[in-house]
């Protein structure tokens, strides 16, 4: 199945292409990052406190055809502790949404504005390299978004 291994690679290829960084996963409304969903997102370099339980690297990036992030684990990096935590019977649940920082707004070539990845449980997708998430994201569009004619 050569053809299929050129598909594969090409994906694999797209995602490394995404934002490099650090999840940190649980909830932001705890003080621990404890539970499930999105705790944070941070730069590689950043040192995580020793009480946040969950740190994967991974990849973002942003699929614009359908507005959705995709972000793409390293599936040698999750333990099984993880994977039954957060990734159990291939869903990923974010219980509240989180704002994404504006570094990543930043870094993901977005228009200036708010957004946060929307509750919800999402299908967990895994191809041997990479387990991925498809989150939706919403947006406040601000002034500056309006006279360029995007809309809410």
């Amino acid at each position: 199945m050569p053809h299929l291994h050129a598909i594969f690679s090409d994906y694999h290829a797209a995602c490394r292409r995404g934002l490099r960084l650090s999840v940190h996963l649980g909830s932001p409304r705890s003080g621990n990052c404890s539970a499930t969903g999105i705790c944070s997102l941070q730069s590689l370099d950043y040192v995580p406190r020793q009480s946040c339980a969950v740190v994967l690297p991974a990849y973002l990036r942003l699929d614009r055809p359908t507005g959705r992030l995709l972000l793409h684990f390293d599936t040698s990096a999750i333990t099984e502790t993880a994977r039954g935590q957060h990734f159990a019977n291939d869903r990923f649940r974010v219980p509240c949404s989180y704002r994404l920082p504006s570094w990543v707004v930043r870094g993901l070539d977005l228009p200036a504005g708010v957004y946060r990845i929307v509750p919800g449980e999402y299908p967990v997708l895994g191809d041997g390299v990479f387990t991925t998430l498809s989150v939706g994201i919403t947006t406040a569009v601000t002034a500056r978004m309006r006279g360029l004619g995007v809309a809410a």
